[in-house]
């Protein structure tokens, strides 16, 4: 049932990675001051762990989301593991993202060189990205270079999400990082559907509530679940949603 799959997800939410250095649970950000003088912040449902030695400062992301404002040390690098792959700050500010075995590095400041590694420590890639670049990363290989609007990069340090002409099921995924309980949405049709979002994201439900405004979606509420599905098209609705001030 839907309870019993929203609750699964909850409860694992609390129980994964419990061991882990630092943490957040859905909705929740945290800044973390390292005691190399780098600041991270960690963005909803997200573990880390820290491991400074003489020799080297690495950074395993579990799993989520974190910005890292790295502090210079020229004799210890500043590493940021992933899965396979390792993002190596050089001088920099960046944002590394992971989830399921797959994620994505944007370069804010600086640079940085990410590598990624087979699971016999063979280099599968190596790139180093300027600021404004994005790659993408999964268990088999680098994806290739691409510019990114740093504005929608890193919206969330300003508690927004910012999306361009995406799929209401993208922005679906993406509100479900952030809000406890679920969000379903049960029609294929509006799922493809691309738009445009500026959303608080401490607002969420009062933009999920205006989203029939300006789509053909009825909105249902039952507890921390909301239900999302196709109402008949009328002559108000528009391609775009706008968000709710």
């Amino acid at each position: 049932s839907l309870v019993w799959a929203v609750c699964g997800g909850y409860c694992a939410n609390w129980l994964s990675h419990p061991w882990a250095d630092y943490r957040t649970l859905v909705g929740e950000q945290r800044t973390v001051l390292l005691s190399d003088g780098s600041t991270v912040h960690l963005n909803t449902d997200t573990a880390l762990d820290v491991n400074m030695s003489a020799g080297e400062r690495r950074i395993q992301l579990l799993q989520g989301e974190a910005e890292f404002e790295v502090a210079h040390d020229s004799q210890r690098p500043f590493r940021v593991t992933s899965g396979q792959a390792t993002t190596e700050a050089l001088g920099t500010r960046f944002v590394v993202r992971y989830a399921n075995a797959a994620g994505d590095v944007t370069l804010l400041e600086g640079k940085v060189r990410t590598t990624r590694t087979n699971h016999q420590g063979q280099l599968l890639g190596n790139v180093i990205l300027e600021p404004g670049e994005h790659i993408a990363f999964n268990e088999d290989q680098l994806g290739a270079v691409q510019t990114t609007d740093l504005s929608i990069a890193d919206a969330w340090r300003r508690g927004r999400i910012v999306m361009n002409f995406v799929p209401l099921q993208d922005v679906v995924a993406e509100i479900n990082r952030y809000r406890p309980g679920h969000v379903f949405l049960l029609n294929s049709e509006l799922a493809q559907r691309k738009i445009h979002v500026a959303m608080d994201i401490k607002r969420i439900d009062d933009w999920l509530n205006a989203l029939g405004n300006t789509l053909p979606v009825q909105v249902l509420h039952a507890g921390h679940i909301v239900v999302l599905q196709g109402r008949q098209i009328t002559t108000d609705d528009h391609e775009t949603a706008a968000s709710p001030r």
